[in-house]
Formats: C-alpha cells, sequence, structure tokens
C-alpha cells in the first residue's frame, strides 16, 4: 500500500511507477514531488477535475 498526503491509499504492485499513482488518484503532475521516506508528508499533487 502507498499512501498518497497522508489520507488516500493507492494498492502498490511490482514495477508501479509515480505515474500510476497519479493515474489511480486521477491526479495530474502539477505540484507533484515525491518521496521514499515513511515518515514525510511530500507527495503532493493537484487533483484533475
Amino acid at each position: 500500500m502507498i499512501r498518497v498526503n497522508n489520507q488516500y491509499d493507492v494498492p502498490w504492485h511490482p514495477g508501479m511507477t509515480v505515474q500510476d499513482v497519479l493515474d489511480a488518484l486521477r491526479f495530474s503532475f502539477r505540484g507533484c514531488s515525491a518521496c521514499n521516506n515513511p515518515n514525510s508528508e511530500s507527495l503532493l499533487a493537484t487533483p484533475v477535475r
């Protein structure tokens, strides 16, 4: 499981990319950053509406 913005959970799968996470959440790349530190809240993205 991947936790996003400390509020969304996305199932993990082998070979998963940041784009896969953004697609699952229907987010765009606008304002996106990522971190693999579990103690950090650093994946920020703008929802596509």
